[in-house]
């Protein structure tokens, strides 16, 4: 049987077809329900200036468990989306960390990682937005919304939205407050997407948690409030990495202006066969060159998992990257510890690696520019290296103790206003010997 899909209120018949069937296909399987009537990009998609690429159709058929729409804007920051992933045969289970999306200069990419065999259905919603329009806070939007004395309904909406939008772990995303010029009401449907994958995906690490409603990565630039700061790559890194098999990478990044506040880097790795999720920070080294908008990321990879890397400048995310790691350096140590002098535009030479062996002699390298009048070096049992200057490089040579533990401070006191600020912090491994002393002690002791 027929069935008729939406109101016939306005349409002209223009002819009738009588189909017999004398072979039914009784193991047929029927697709998911679809509200527009078609699968895939059409007028509505058209309307939005949103061109499909990459896909042949409205049905996606995938071997790997992993599914690809992509749109071709010439203005995608123009466009915000909202999307639903949902399987047929399990209706209630929460796809929302098996999707995310990001922009390039002229694309939009949505990635999804299904988690089992059988039908999916991409529900896909987008708008039109003033970029430069200031949003409001969410303390403002309280006031507004007494003023406006919305009903009981409204409000209640808002208080599911203010509880999604703490931050969790797990499977929950990070989300914000809804705007009041941007409730789910006010986005149309562009277009629906049925999918149908042969097996789950082998990789099952969903992606990392996002820190906006929209599940949008890469450049979020366009989401702050009167903020037009946003960084370009130019090592041709995809915004979402998915799978990356080396313990270690490299990002240049291009800055369009200079920032208001210093641009900082931090990783979070995530893993959640285990449920782990870890801050990385001290595996990034982030360092700007001189003179320029120009910005090197160094990035060390210790153990498998999905890693979240965040560049802010204050408290807004300017760019995000998502790495999934399978093939980790286990011997990679962590960068040494930025203090709160630390800079971005500041050079580390000499011992890169955070922790160093006991009974070891070490040259400490920093390029501070004219930054600082003097340079020190402590212990923790308080033995101090001044340091010397060479040339626009300050240097200390050190001679870790022979039993290890503890740590080795390095403090600059400010040319500019004679304070004295910390700037990194090595740690020093225990000596094998003091080790084995240790823990035959402890065994010895049962």
């Amino acid at each position: 049987m027929l069935t008729q899909i939406g109101s016939i209120e306005g349409y002209t018949s223009i002819c009738e077809y009588s189909i017999y069937c004398h072979r039914p296909n009784f193991s047929f399987d029927p697709n998911p329900s679809n509200s527009r009537g078609e699968w895939g990009a059409g007028a509505d998609t058209t309307r939005y200036g949103l061109d499909a690429e990459k896909q042949d159709g409205g049905i996606i058929y995938t071997e790997d468990g992993r599914a690809l729409v992509a749109f071709r804007s010439n203005d995608p920051k123009r466009i915000k989306f909202r999307y639903a992933l949902k399987s047929f045969e399990e209706p209630n289970e929460d796809l929302r960390d098996c999707i995310c999306y990001y922009k390039t200069q002229n694309h939009i990419y949505f990635l999804m990682k299904l988690p089992h065999k059988g039908k999916y259905t991409l529900e896909m919603y987008a708008k039109y937005w003033e970029r430069n329009r200031k949003k409001k806070r969410g303390s403002q939007r309280q006031k507004d919304s007494k003023k406006k004395g919305k009903d009981k309904d409204k409000k209640k909406e808002k208080e599911k939205n203010q509880k999604n939008s703490k931050d969790t772990k797990g499977n929950s995303r990070k989300r914000e407050q809804y705007s009041d010029d941007d409730d789910e009401d006010s986005y149309e449907s562009i277009c629906n997407y049925l999918i149908k994958s042969d097996v789950g995906c082998y990789d099952l690490a969903p992606y990392p948690p996002l820190n906006n409603v929209f599940g949008q990565t890469g450049d979020v630039s366009e989401l702050n409030e009167d903020d037009e700061l946003c960084l370009k790559s130019d090592t041709d890194k995809m915004a979402v990495i998915d799978p990356y098999e080396s313990g270690e990478m490299t990002i240049v990044m291009n800055a369009n202006r200079e920032p208001s506040e210093e641009l900082r880097a931090e990783m979070v790795r995530y893993y959640q066969r285990d449920g782990e999720e870890e801050d990385c920070s001290e595996y990034v080294m982030l360092q700007r060159e001189d003179n320029s908008l120009q910005y090197t990321i160094d990035l060390l990879f210790p153990k498998v998992g999905f890693y979240k890397l965040s560049l802010t400048s204050g408290d807004r995310l300017v760019h995000q990257y998502l790495i999934n790691v399978i093939e980790p350096n286990t011997s990679s140590d962590p960068y040494p510890t930025r203090g709160s002098g630390w800079h971005s535009h500041y050079r580390l030479r000499g011992a890169t690696t955070g922790y160093l062996e006991a009974d070891r002699r070490y040259m400490i390298q920093a390029k501070v520019g004219d930054a600082a009048r003097k340079m020190r070096g402590e212990f923790d049992d308080g033995q101090v290296v001044e340091f010397e200057k060479n040339g626009d490089e300050w240097e200390g040579e050190i001679h870790t103790d022979p039993r290890g533990g503890g740590q080795f401070r390095v403090f600059m006191e400010e040319a500019a206003s004679g304070k004295e600020v910390h700037l990194l912090t090595y740690k020093v491994r225990l000596s094998f010997w003091l080790l084995t002393e240790s823990v035959c002690t402890f065994l010895l002791s049962y």
